[in-house]
């Protein structure tokens, strides 16, 4: 009562629902972070723990409504990518990612550049821009595909992995090329992924005989 938003409310209370009905009732857990909600918002540090459960039992439930709100209800810079990334990995919400991603996608450096942390040059926060963009192009390429267009999403993904050097992008978009039959074009990814001296040996050179 002193203290309704200190961010050990939430979290503890958070704790306590999820033992009494995260295993025989997540409609109730749902309903009753909500109320929880209700009463605690806005949260910071270990009260952000709600937001993660809410997220968590929505999606368990397939419940697309509902991880949308909890979902926009996270803090945080950037707001477009973190929510794009998100909602675009979960079917019921899938086209309402790929619109935020597209969205942000069109932001130009400049409407970027207030959000440059002081600890970064404009050297350093265009290789950040850099890799947020090759993340925004991957995420939207997989959803494509998850969302019956595998030629839309194959050609993102392509564009994701044109510039710069991401090891764990050149997996994802070899492993979906392989998932719908493209040998060939996986092949290629993988002739990069073989090229990078982190890639274990025996990949590499059973990479190399094909």
């Amino acid at each position: 009562r002193a203290a309704p938003h200190d961010p050990q409310v939430a979290q503890i209370a958070t704790v306590r629902l999820v033992r009494r009905y995260g295993q025989t009732a997540p409609r109730t857990l749902l309903d009753s972070l909500e109320s929880l909600w209700a009463r605690v918002a806005p949260v910071y540090g270990a009260g952000g723990l709600i937001i993660n459960v809410g997220e968590q039992v929505a999606r368990q439930l397939a419940d697309g409504k509902w991880y949308l709100r909890w979902v926009d209800r996270a803090s945080g810079k950037d707001r477009l990518f973190r929510t794009g990334m998100a909602l675009a990995s979960f079917a019921p919400t899938r086209q309402e990612g790929m619109h935020r991603i597209r969205a942000a996608l069109s932001q130009s450096s400049t409407d970027l550049q207030s959000e440059r942390p002081l600890t970064l040059n404009e050297v350093q926060y265009r290789r950040v821009l850099a890799d947020r963009r090759r993340e925004l192009l991957a995420a939207l390429g997989e959803a494509l595909i998850a969302a019956k267009k595998p030629r839309e999403g194959l050609d993102t993904l392509s564009i994701a992995v044109r510039d710069g050097w991401d090891l764990q992008l050149l997996k994802r978009v070899s492993s979906q090329r392989l998932t719908l039959g493209d040998t060939a074009g996986a092949l290629a990814v993988e002739a990069k992924i073989a090229a990078d001296p982190r890639t274990p040996p025996a990949h590499m050179d059973s990479i190399s005989r094909v």
